[in-house]
């Protein structure tokens, strides 16, 4: 697929989201460890608890406005629509990792910090869609790299935006990663 022409539902038509592709990833190749990075609401998060019932999955989210962010977003209330109603989706998500106890939870912290409480490969994947700027993805992308298993993936989100494919091209080179549906790259590890 050109990396021009990726569906995204609600942009250009596509029909597949982010947890689609990642669930068939996680039950096809046995994963049992997963980080999502940006966790927002929840959508991928729990579809992936539901969808994957093997899997063990940590979401790190800060779950505040970031104003002196340089990124394309700021997670300040109104900004772009969206109401970035950080505390109630926040305690959202804590009721669901509640209910799934044994296998989910949530870490408030910035990503990169949250990144230091997990062994090198000890990850089947990480799916990174959290700060979109340009230094941040290169920021998480250096330390989660690290902690995937050999055979494990690094799947982000959001290719389309310019700071995301420029860190990704940078990091892993014009033919390191693959894209798929609602704008996922991803490198094998």
């Amino acid at each position: 697929m050109k990396r021009g022409l990726i569906q995204d539902r609600g942009f250009d038509g596509g029909d597949v989201w982010a947890y689609q592709t990642i669930s068939k990833l996680v039950n096809n190749n046995g994963w049992t460890k997963g980080v999502e990075v940006g966790v927002y609401a929840g959508r991928t998060f729990r579809q992936l608890l539901v969808l994957c019932p093997d899997l063990d999955i940590t979401g790190v989210d800060l779950y505040e406005p970031q104003p002196e962010n340089s990124g394309p977003e700021k997670w300040l209330p109104g900004e772009n629509g969206h109401a970035w109603d950080h505390e109630r989706n926040y305690n959202s998500m804590l009721a669901v990792c509640e209910k799934f106890s044994h296998r989910a939870r949530i870490i408030k912290d910035y990503s990169v910090n949250a990144a230091k409480q997990f062994e090198n490969n000890s990850i089947d994947f990480v799916f990174i869609d959290a700060d979109h700027s340009y230094k941040s993805v290169c920021e998480d992308i250096d330390a989660w790299s690290p902690k995937i298993r050999a055979g494990g993936m690094i799947i982000g989100h959001d290719f389309h935006f310019p700071g995301v494919s420029k860190a990704v091209i940078e990091k892993f080179g014009e033919n390191g990663f693959s894209t798929a549906d609602d704008f996922l790259w991803l490198v094998n590890k």
